[in-house]
């Protein structure tokens, strides 16, 4: 191009050789890889410090931006050429991102800079990405202004009823602990429908999910979970009691079944798991 900038004096004729130009023109988007004319590249580049071609189309562009704020990664947005490392302005943002998408960084900006005075606090209701400064009542309990939830001031967590922040941390520490423990003891009742954690007595290959213990009262496989019947009592292929016929694994459809019946990630089989008890 700077070669026939050279070549031609006539502005009008030169304006209308680089509208052709450019008409002609493709790149491939970095994102959706499809080409796309020069022309209908964005207006900007994603920075003004951004020193390269046009690498991303406008729809991948806006997208981007949109996904980045909605994902998490909103507190450094950079250029998405691979060849960049750009970091977005809040001018950058705003020139890309739809508008409620930007309302949004807007906010999450905002409570970013308030997190660094002492009294902000943010919400630790579910899902909730906001935070404000309560009023200065000596009361701890404070409503977040977004989704309603009560939070604690001192101990920075939802607001606890009836206990002290003290309390309410033990709570959380044997609460969460007594569940470590639980799902490194038992297994889950494969039967779809029940909720309920079965532990393994010893000696025995065979469990109840005892109805007592508000169960169901299926019996199973400890090892390999299949679920027992009247006529049939013959384990999976590759099952430590399985014998000369064993059944096919059922299917993810079996109405039987739960989903992920068979799997039990935390589970920690002891060594004496089949030992007589004293």
């Amino acid at each position: 191009m700077e070669v026939v900038e050279g070549k031609i004096d006539d502005e009008a004729i030169l304006g209308r050789y680089k509208g052709l130009w450019k008409k002609h023109q493709v790149f491939t988007c970095l994102i959706c890889h499809c080409e796309e004319p020069l022309e209908d590249a964005p207006s900007r580049p994603p920075t003004f410090k951004c020193k390269h071609d046009p690498s991303v189309c406008s729809d991948c562009m806006i997208g981007f931006i949109s996904n980045s704020i909605d994902k998490g990664g909103w507190q450094e947005i950079r250029c998405p050429d691979s060849g960049c490392d750009q970091v977005l302005t809040g001018g950058d943002v705003q020139a890309f991102a739809p508008r409620g998408a930007f309302l949004k960084y807007e906010e999450l900006i905002t409570m970013k800079n308030l997190s660094k005075l002492v009294n902000f606090r943010w919400c630790a209701g579910d899902d909730c990405e906001s935070g404000q400064i309560p009023s200065g009542s000596m009361n701890p309990k404070w409503k977040c202004r977004k989704c309603s939830a009560y939070n604690c001031f001192n101990c920075k967590t939802i607001y606890h009823e009836k206990k002290t922040c003290i309390q309410y941390q033990r709570y959380k520490k044997v609460d969460y602990e007594s569940l470590e423990t639980i799902l490194r003891t038992t297994k889950a009742c494969p039967k779809r429908g029940c909720l309920k954690r079965v532990e393994k007595h010893k000696r025995c290959k065979d469990s109840f999910c005892e109805r007592k213990g508000g169960g169901c009262g299926t019996e199973f496989c400890w090892s390999c979970k299949v679920i027992y019947s009247a006529g049939n009592r013959l384990h999976l292929a590759g099952c430590q009691w399985a014998g000369a016929n064993t059944r096919p694994k059922p299917s993810a459809s079996d109405p039987l079944y739960a989903d992920d019946w068979d799997k039990d990630p935390e589970y920690e089989a002891p060594d004496d798991l089949y030992s007589w008890s004293d």
